[in-house]
């Protein structure tokens, strides 16, 4: 592999990280990209050993950023540093090593997960069954309650922003891309004032509002829990889910009831239904926190039991990997388009009873799959 050396570019404030980046990493091939940064392998170059290193930039270059967006970089960047700090040493969290910045960057050094994304351990594990997809819930609930109990929402949960370990097939699951995370005060709940960010599909009614609470993320598991075991999404644009309309999936998610007749639902066990069924509440006030969906009878076992129970049918198999084997580039396009999207047409609009309805526009989001 060839490594190299981060190029100086334009200053930007310094913020009090450690100096000397260049100096004691060198940069790899790039691995992951989120909506603010790139993600490379990284090798440190005292001890050999390989990392992941987050660069963001300190000032936003884009020129279709909006000026609020760009004032907002170094505020976002420094709280993402902090959620990262506060979550050091979780087991299911990828463990922040260090934090460098040069003139135009901060660089997030980071556990190297060389498992690959969780998606695609479907095409590589030998069995994929609902116990193998309660072993990945059930990590990814896990990591959801640590963040609770620290007083964090990730805001952005989704198959994704889950990496594992290593390639053993018992190997730990590490959540990864706290970029949109944000700090809760459980007395001042929901969380409101933030841009509507985060990937569409994973939005919980109460986000498509402009609020937050830490079920949130709860409900966001719960579509992760429907597509990693019918390889299809709750709520869609049903008119055209191949090319989605935004606001009819957004209105969907806010109005449409889980429906479990549909055919997708049929081969799963009355745990797996009732427990998607569970996570899908309409009310955040009525949805279970993490700790409480950690004890539906759905994911009981362990990580070994990852190759056990009959395995699902391929279809759902093969629905799940087509959209993993897109490239990492293209799915990371499709996403940002539909968080443009969010952030640019979609309107809540208050009537007198206090609900919201959304004006209707003709917007794409791009085809999915």
């Amino acid at each position: 592999m060839a490594w190299g050396k981060k190029q100086p570019s334009d200053k930007a404030p310094h913020l009090g990280y450690s100096s000397g980046f260049a100096e004691r990493y060198e940069l790899g091939k790039e691995i992951g990209r989120g909506g603010n940064g790139v993600v490379r392998l990284g090798r440190c170059i005292a001890s050999g050993r390989t990392v992941a290193i987050k660069s963001i930039p300190k000032v936003l270059a884009d020129p279709n950023a909006s000026e609020r967006k760009k004032a907002e970089q170094i505020p976002y960047l420094k709280r993402e540093v902090e959620v990262l700090l506060a979550l050091r040493g979780t087991l299911n969290v990828a463990n922040l090593e260090e934090v460098c910045e040069d003139g135009s960057h901060v660089h997030l050094v980071l556990e190297h997960c060389s498992g690959g994304e969780l998606l695609a351990r479907t095409k590589s594990a030998r069995h994929y069954s609902e116990r193998t997809a309660a072993s990945f819930l059930r990590a990814v609930l896990r990591a959801v309650a640590v963040c609770h109990a620290k007083r964090i929402i990730h805001r952005d949960i989704k198959p994704e922003n889950f990496l594992l370990l290593s390639e053993e097939e018992t190997s730990p699951i590490k959540a990864i891309d706290f970029g949109l995370a944000v700090f809760f005060d459980p007395q001042q709940l929901p969380v409101t004032g933030l841009n509507p960010e985060g990937t569409p599909w994973y939005l919980a009614p109460e986000c498509c509002r402009a609020k937050w609470y830490p079920v949130s993320d709860v409900w966001a598991v719960g579509v992760m829990a429907c597509y990693l075991l019918t390889g299809a999404y709750p709520f869609l644009d049903r008119m055209s889910p191949k090319m989605p309309d935004l606001v009819r999936t957004l209105r969907s998610i806010c109005f449409e009831e889980l429906d479990l007749a549909q055919p997708q639902f049929q081969a799963l066990s009355e745990e797996a239904r009732t427990f998607i069924q569970g996570l899908l509440v309409k009310d955040p006030l009525q949805r279970p926190s993490a700790e409480e969906a950690l004890r539906h009878p759905f994911l009981k076992g362990k990580k070994e039991d990852r190759a056990a129970g009959k395995p699902l049918d391929k279809t759902v198999v093969q629905r799940i990997q087509r959209f993993a084997q897109n490239s990492l580039f293209k799915r990371s396009v499709l996403e940002h388009i539909a968080a443009d999207l969010l952030a640019m047409h979609f309107t809540p609009e208050p009537t007198s009873h206090g609900a919201s309805v959304f004006k209707e526009r003709s917007v794409k989001g791009g085809q999915a799959f």
